[in-house]
């Protein structure tokens, strides 16, 4: 299965991210959490932990690929958790559509792909 830990929810992927998951299995989306702009290393870590607690609860790491996108400390935090512990983890490739008229900058992402995530 795939556990999708980020701010969009499996039910609004776009039908080409849907097709790409179906290589997991079924999709189950745990929302990402809130991560205080201002919280400290120790705040972000224990957060982290709390999160791969909850991963372990979902599966063990032959039965669940993570993906997880979001704010940079807190995923990175989770990531190397998840990595320690088994899991294989992967990120959604996009590509970055930028559109401007009359001064105003509207971007959109195109999903391409699933990326592992690696720690060599």
């Amino acid at each position: 299965m795939l556990l999708n830990i980020s701010n969009h929810p499996s039910s609004l992927w776009s039908e080409e991210q849907l097709n790409a998951s179906a290589v997991f299995g079924s999709v189950i989306d745990m929302p990402f959490p809130d991560v205080d702009p201002y919280a400290g290393v120790t705040a972000v870590s224990s957060l982290a932990e709390k999160y791969l607690a909850d991963v372990i609860k979902v599966g063990l790491p032959d039965e669940v690929t993570v993906h997880l996108m979001g704010e940079f400390c807190f995923t990175f935090s989770l990531l190397l958790l998840l990595k320690e512990n088994g899991y294989t983890c992967v990120a959604s490739t996009t590509r970055r559509n930028v559109i401007i008229e009359n001064g105003i900058k509207k971007v959109c992402f195109e999903f391409c792909s699933f990326r592992e995530y690696w720690c060599d």
